[in-house]
């Protein structure tokens, strides 16, 4: 398995969280104090020649912001991969996993993920 700040790769399954400026409506407003710069989550998954590609309605708009410490985000990968490879293990529809890691804000990490000690080469 390998995790980064932004990505955990398992065997078959990926989860990335990717910043393409997007806000709580649509594209991130820095001039509405409303509104949050927040992460999309895209869910991978690997084909029968080995190659990666994104299910269909696989990729979907946090309520993670951008500006969440390292250390959460990380916490937040390892659940949404917990939950994708429960659910998906589970028979769940896939589109409704992909819909629930949508929901991700800070505080899943805090409340629900291992607190992990990072190994020094998975720290940055």
């Amino acid at each position: 398995m390998l995790l980064t700040p932004t990505k955990i790769v398992g065997e078959n399954w990926a989860i990335l969280l990717v910043d393409l400026n997007e806000g709580f409506n649509g594209d991130y407003n820095p001039d509405d104090p409303e509104d949050v710069h927040l992460w999309r989550i895209e869910v991978e998954r690997k084909g029968g020649q080995g190659e990666w590609y994104a299910p269909d309605d696989s990729s979907y708009c946090t309520h993670l912001p951008v500006s969440t410490d390292k250390h959460t985000v990380k916490s937040c990968l390892i659940y949404a991969f917990t939950e994708l490879l429960l659910g998906i293990e589970a028979g769940v529809y896939p589109k409704r996993v992909y819909e629930r890691l949508s929901w991700i804000d800070p505080s899943w990490a805090v409340r629900k993920a291992p607190q992990i000690d990072w190994p020094k080469e998975v720290k940055e």
